[in-house]
C-alpha cells in the first residue's frame, strides 16, 4: 500500500502523522467497487496484508539533507550481540514502513538518471501559465513512465473541470 503526503510548511509534520494514524485505525475502504479491509489485498484468493510505504513530496528543504530524493528504510539490530542482521521478517516489515522523501526545492535541471528524470516532473520551473499549472519540459521525455504522467498532467491542466479544482486547490493553500 503506498501512501502519497504534499506538504508546503514544515508544519504540515503533524498532519501526516494525525493521517497516518487515521488510516490505520479504518477498518474498511472502498476501492474499485470492492471492500477490503485497510491495508489487505486478495492475491489467489489469499488475503494478504501488504506493507506501507509512504512518499513525502515536501514544497521546503530540511536544511541536514542535501538531496532532493531520500529513502529512509528500517534495519534489524539485534541488541544483545550488537550486530546489524541480514534476515527481514515479513511480520516486521508489515509493522514498520519505508519512506521516501521528496524534497522539490532541491531538484536540479540535472536528467542523468531515470530518478533525475521522473523527478524533473516535481521541478518548479519553466512554467507557461501565470497560474503555475501548464509547464514546458527543457528536455527530452524519453522514458514510457514519465511521459505517461506527463500526458495524465497534461490532460488535468487543459481539462476545465479538472483545471478549475487545481485552481481551488492552489487558492487553498
Amino acid at each position: 500500500m503506498i501512501e502519497i503526503q504534499k506538504a508546503k510548511n514544515q508544519i504540515d509534520l503533524m498532519r501526516f502523522r494525525n493521517y497516518l494514524g487515521e488510516q490505520y485505525k479504518k477498518k474498511r475502504i472502498a476501492f474499485e467497487d470492492r471492500t477490503l479491509a485497510k491495508g489487505e489485498d486478495t492475491i489467489d484468493d489469499e488475503k494478504i496484508i501488504l506493507p506501507i510505504r509512504t512518499i513525502y513530496i515536501l514544497g521546503f528543504k530540511i536544511p541536514e539533507i542535501p538531496t532532493p530524493c531520500l529513502k529512509v528504510e528500517s534495519n534489524y539490530k539485534d541488541l544483545i550481540n550488537k550486530t546489524n542482521l541480514k534476515t527481514k521478517s515479513d511480520f516486521v516489515e508489515k509493522l514498520t514502513h519505508d519512506s521516501f522523501i521528496v524534497q522539490v526545492d532541491r531538484i536540479t535541471d540535472r536528467y542523468q538518471t531515470r530518478l533525475d528524470k521522473l523527478l524533473s516532473v516535481f521541478e518548479q520551473t519553466n512554467f507557461v501559465d501565470s497560474n503555475k499549472i501548464i509547464k514546458e519540459f527543457m528536455h527530452d521525455t524519453d522514458i514510457e513512465e514519465v511521459k505517461m504522467i506527463t500526458d495524465i498532467l497534461h490532460h488535468s491542466g487543459t481539462n476545465p473541470k479538472e483545471r478549475k479544482q487545481i485552481e481551488y486547490e492552489q487558492e487553498a493553500w
